[in-house]
């Protein structure tokens, strides 16, 4: 993935889920959670593993703190309950003393562009690189949420 400062990192995202469905009916599957992690490269002020029941869309580098951060939103408009129905579909996430604490998305990453594959196929997905990545994000039928960080949420449309 590439970074706002032009680096390119490797990470391993994970998928947990949870199949549903009625035998010999539609079947389908519940997000349980997504995992990131830095494999390349290697340094000892990576962040740990990031995990989640949200998706991650932007993962980066804070300049004014060095804090890495990402910035997540959901699936299931339970999990947008649970954060407390906010005004717009994310929640943050800042690695800080060794772990991740989340809080409320901050102000200035309204607007960002998402660095993070936030497709999920049941059947998983092959390595990426970020042209592949950038790729399947320009998809039209991918919802602009899981895109970039939206200013305006309609959110009485969508839960």
């Amino acid at each position: 993935m590439k970074l706002q400062s032009g680096e390119v990192i490797t990470v391993k995202r994970t998928a947990k889920s949870r199949p549903f469905g009625e035998v010999g009916g539609p079947g389908g599957w519940e997000n349980e959670g997504m995992t990131v992690q830095i494999t390349e490269p290697l340094r000892p002020d990576n962040p740990p593993l990031w995990d989640a029941k949200y998706v991650p869309l932007v993962f980066d580098c804070d300049p004014q703190t060095n804090e890495r951060f990402m910035v997540a939103t959901f699936v299931s408009c339970e999990s947008w309950y649970d954060l407390g129905r906010p005004k717009l579909p994310y929640t943050e996430y800042r690695g800080r003393d060794g772990q991740w604490r989340q809080q409320a998305l901050s102000p200035q990453l309204i607007g960002r562009e998402g660095n993070m594959l936030t497709t999920i196929h049941s059947t998983g997905e092959p390595d990426h690189t970020v042209a592949s990545k950038d790729a399947i994000n320009a998809n039209p039928a991918i919802s602009r949420r899981f895109k970039r960080v939206v200013e305006v949420w309609p959110a009485g449309k969508n839960c």
